[in-house]
């Protein structure tokens, strides 16, 4: 360790980087990369198959914002048993822990009571409805209407009326 430019000794250093310390945000930062980065070589290698989009669209496996991240798959046992996988070998790598009470899981309206079953047992995760907000957005899954986005109209208003 130097102080003011001249050696005075050694510190015990830990393995551990704690909420608050200066390099905290730089090795989020390098962790969710790593997610990124992960989730799409599951999806190069058909490990994991990404929700259904129209034909030739660019595959979205996943959208991440800050802390939160939004993962797309399809259903089936295996895309979902590797996901899983994954990301517990995500979490013992980087120390960062998947909040399961803050997790949700979003299907489609056409799951079959049993395969619904069997997604609670493999994963153990809420399942959620939609419509819903997040991060602010309306997300639905079905036909959009006006007053769905009203909110959005009525902020917007608050703010040039400001």
């Amino acid at each position: 360790m130097l102080i003011n430019g001249e050696s005075a000794g050694f510190f015990k250093s830990s393995s551990v980087i704690k909420q608050g310390d200066p390099l905290s945000p730089y090795s989020f930062i390098i962790g969710l990369k790593v997610l990124s980065r992960g989730l799409n070589a599951m999806v190069e290698k058909k490990k994991i198959i990404p929700y259904g989009l129209p034909r030739n669209s660019m595959v979205i496996s996943h959208l991440a914002f800050a802390d939160d991240v939004v993962i797309f798959s399809r259903w089936d046992t295996k895309s979902i048993q590797h996901l899983w996988d994954f990301l517990h070998t995500y979490e013992y790598g980087s120390r960062q822990r998947i909040n399961l009470c803050k997790s949700f899981l979003f299907t489609s309206r056409q799951m079959k009571l049993r395969q619904l079953g069997l997604l609670d047992r493999l994963l153990g995760i809420k399942q959620m409805a939609f419509p819903l907000h997040y991060l602010g957005c309306f997300l639905n899954n079905g036909c959009k209407r006006i007053s769905h986005y009203q909110y959005l109209v009525e902020k917007i208003q608050c703010r040039l009326a400001g």
